[in-house]
């Protein structure tokens, strides 16, 4: 009768767990309207400040020359981020650092639009961690040899596109992403002629309902209750 009841135990847990709604945790929601780009900044996450660490920040790596705000946004809505035509090849990067919400393994969801009539395009998504990783204006960024960078959890080219907004979409699993205090998105460019634009990004990670593990708490507990009252009887 023992291994009978913690057969449905063990059932209904399995079932409850399958059941379980989600909701999109959102990570980062950005169309870049009234958007600040810095520069000159970095992301030193081994700093006894804080204040270095200069987390929830647009930053535009080396400088101000690289990456800005097109205000008239000729392909929507508010403002866009525009790569700079360069006139050396250079690759430069836009990113964003935020604290890590997230815990076990979870799936990362990812769209934005883009244009990339010339030169190069990545977008990568990275995990950090306090006192380890640090981001600085210096090539490679999130490639081999720049261990500094963290660990690259999505990391996918971009091709090029025609003259107008492209949407890109990615779901991917990351095992064990709460083991990172930090993520950082970026996207990384270059070219020296034509037009490289970035808008309407958005990052979530699908989680379930707060709720449901208190009502899973709840079904778990009455399910031991009933156990013991029938090893009782």
């Amino acid at each position: 009768m023992k291994k009978r009841i913690s057969s449905i135990i063990l059932l209904t847990t399995g079932v409850i767990l399958l059941s379980l709604p989600a909701y999109a945790l959102q990570l980062l929601s950005e169309n870049f309207t009234g958007t600040t780009i810095y520069n000159g900044l970095t992301v030193n996450l081994t700093s006894a400040n804080p204040t270095n660490y200069n987390l929830d920040k647009w930053i535009d790596f080396p400088d101000s020359l690289r990456w800005g705000l097109n205000t008239t946004d000729p392909y929507g809505s508010g403002d866009i981020a525009q790569h700079l035509v360069q006139t050396s090849d250079s690759t430069n990067l836009l990113f964003y650092a935020f604290v890590n919400p997230l815990s076990g393994a979870s799936l990362l969801n990812l769209n934005f639009d883009y244009i990339l009539t010339e030169g190069r395009g990545r977008v990568v998504v990275a995990g950090l961690n306090y006192g380890v990783n640090s981001l600085d204006p210096f090539a490679p960024w999130f490639l081999p040899g720049d261990s500094n960078d963290g660990d690259l959890l999505i990391d996918q080219s971009l091709s090029i596109t025609a003259n107008t907004l492209t949407s890109f979409s990615i779901s991917q699993t990351i095992a064990n992403i709460g083991n990172y205090d930090v993520l950082a998105m970026g996207f990384i460019m270059g070219g020296t002629t034509g037009n490289r634009f970035i808008d309407n990004i958005n990052l979530n990670a699908p989680v379930p309902e707060p709720s449901t593990f208190l009502l899973l708490g709840c079904g778990l507990a009455g399910l031991g209750f009933y156990a013991r009252k029938r090893k009782k009887a």
